[in-house]
């Protein structure tokens, strides 16, 4: 099986403190590849991105832009329970998993 193309809507505090271990070093990791980043806040995006080596082009500030712009197979939404909704949706809409 070929890994998840996996676009990570978020990357705050959930993402550092739990999701990061299942997307780069847990035995999960074989089948997740992170393909694009997307956070409205500039440095944790960025934070975030240079310390897992996701390039400069792959990270966004909005997911509809990430969505468009990158091949995915699905998308983790690690927002805030109240801004889960939009980004679900949208994912739903472009016939990715979520």
């Amino acid at each position: 099986m070929d890994a998840v193309r996996l676009g990570v809507i978020g990357t705050g505090s959930v993402v550092r403190e739990i999701y990061q271990h299942l997307y780069f070093s847990s035995r999960y990791t074989p089948a997740i590849r992170v393909q694009a980043i997307c956070d409205g806040n500039d440095a944790v995006r960025n934070r975030f991105g240079d310390l897992w080596r996701i390039p400069t082009g792959r990270r966004f500030a909005s997911y509809h832009e990430m969505i468009g712009s990158v091949e995915l197979d699905a998308v983790a939404v690690n927002t805030p329970d109240s801004l889960h909704r939009e980004p679900t949706i949208t994912a739903l809409e472009a016939g990715l998993d979520v």
